[in-house]
């Protein structure tokens, strides 16, 4: 048996802090994924085995533990029998940096198998895909359709916010690793997102009414709200300098990763922003420029 399906990576989080001390992030999923096979081989194992590759532009690596203990906490949750699985993924962005790709990958592991074993039973995988993520490491919303809010430390208070507007978004690489986990369990991380709680209200306010409305303007305003706010957690010189010029750029806003290393310029759809960005970036040259992709909403792709 196998499936194969895909996760989009983000370029960051759309919003990312705590309200009433209650962690929440909004991911700003991209046109770039992870695409996860899992194939069920006949085996007369007495005990499960699970083994496959990672390619990262095709480079192989042995998949990540975090894919291997998920799978795990999946048949132990759901009692399966014994069995060898194996697990491809391709994709094209690293890791650490922000984009998604560990929950992704995680995400597509889990729902590979749910769709092998579980199509006709009435748990519903989604739930169950966020519970087991999180157990493992702080998720990203990606899985979910849409736009959605989420409690990325618990899995709890999942909310669709609504579909995206079709936009565009520039992603510039800063440089270096963030450890996700570690990020989120840093005390005085949690400390400042408390404090940041009555500004971050708003932005989120003025994010509901961009979803709401299609209006990418709005939902970027706030972005920009969310990333600089955030300057108070994970200083960077360099953001600093984007959210003072990303306006010479022609941008609608700026999303950036939270625990990560990207950061991106919002623009609406079509192509003409392209010419502006380039001149901004050539003039100035901050980080790495990535390449320009679509926002997309979130949710698990079965790829035929």
């Amino acid at each position: 048996m196998i499936k194969k399906i895909k996760i989009p990576h983000t370029c960051g989080e759309w919003l990312q802090g705590s309200f009433s001390g209650e962690d929440f992030l909004i991911s700003c999923p991209i046109s770039d994924y992870s695409v996860v096979t899992v194939n069920i081989l006949k085996s007369n194992t007495l005990t499960t085995q699970i083994n496959g590759i990672r390619k990262v532009n095709d480079v192989p690596i042995e998949v990540p533990w975090k894919v291997i203990q998920a799978i795990e906490l999946v048949i132990d949750y759901l009692k399966l029998p014994s069995m060898h699985i194996e697990i491809t993924i391709d994709t094209k962005l690293p890791g650490k940096k922000g984009y998604g790709t560990s929950s992704a990958d995680i995400y597509g592991g889990i729902l590979g198998l749910c769709q092998l074993y579980l199509q006709d039973s009435k748990l519903n995988h989604l739930n169950l895909a966020i519970d087991i993520a999180t157990k493992v490491e702080p998720s990203d919303s990606t899985c979910c359709p849409g736009i959605s809010k989420l409690n990325h430390i618990t899995g709890e208070n999942r909310r669709k916010l609504g579909n995206c507007p079709s936009g565009n978004i520039a992603v510039i690489d800063l440089g270096g690793f963030i450890d996700t986990k570690e990020f989120n369990e840093n005390r005085k991380s949690k400390q400042l997102n408390q404090l940041k709680e009555p500004m971050l209200s708003n932005a989120y306010r003025t994010f509901l009414k961009g979803i709401q409305t299609k209006d990418l303007s709005l939902m970027a305003n706030a972005s920009t709200i969310s990333a600089r706010l955030h300057q108070q957690t994970i200083y960077k010189e360099e953001i600093d300098f984007i959210l003072e010029s990303f306006n010479k750029a022609k941008a609608l806003g700026v999303v950036r990763a939270h625990s990560g290393t990207v950061v991106g310029l919002v623009y609406p759809k079509g192509t003409h922003y392209k010419k502006s960005f380039k001149e901004w970036y050539n003039k100035y040259q901050i980080g790495n420029f990535v390449g320009f992709y679509s926002t997309v909403n979130g949710g698990m792709r079965e790829v035929l």
